[in-house]
């Protein structure tokens, strides 16, 4: 498998379950905690059938504009997710980081509050071939990061690394890559 060339970024542990109707489940930072750690960015992880497609919900955000949506805290996708997959295909991170659509900005630089980058298909297959079990195994040392700064939870990790396999696993199924949209 060949992966990896990302930016840096680094999170704080915290995935609490929000309420969404319809559609797949969509996970949120609380509302208490986003104001006890003065923290605001969100990663939604996301299908779309291609670049352009997932540029266009830049503004409007992939659940909204109808794109298969894992919403997120913390685990960005050039450190934290990053180096989970580096633990599953039991390679070096830089491994993963190396691959041109590793983190890839697919919308303009000179946005000021939003960006939405790729994610290799490479990286999609890998999570969704693998089992749950494998994944609660990685959840135990990728919990010990430092970017997680003592907070994170195995089980909480495997919970929304099951999700996220989910969704890279639909998204292979319909011939779709990965994206990742960061929002301030």
């Amino acid at each position: 498998m060949r992966l990896g060339g990302g930016a840096e970024a680094a999170g704080i542990a915290d995935l609490t379950p929000s309420t969404h109707t319809g559609g797949p489940k969509v996970r949120r930072l609380s509302e208490r905690t986003v104001k006890l750690l003065g923290v605001s960015t969100f990663y939604d992880y996301f299908s779309a059938p291609g670049d352009q497609a997932a540029a266009s919900a830049l503004a409007e955000g992939p659940d909204d504009a109808g794109f298969d949506t894992l919403s997120v805290k913390t685990i960005d996708p050039a450190v934290l997710l990053g180096q989970a997959v580096a633990l599953l295909i039991r390679e070096p991170v830089s491994r993963v980081t190396g691959h041109p659509r590793f983190v890839h900005l697919v919308t303009s630089p000179e946005a000021e509050s939003a960006w939405i980058v790729t994610l290799p298909d490479e990286l999609r297959d890998a999570l969704a071939d693998a089992s749950s079990e494998r994944l609660a195994e990685i959840s135990v040392p990728w919990s010990q990061a430092e970017e997680f700064y003592g907070c994170a939870d195995p089980g909480t990790l495997a919970d929304l690394l099951d999700e996220l396999a989910a969704l890279a696993g639909r998204a292979r199924s319909h011939d779709r890559g990965l994206y990742c949209r960061m929002a301030l």
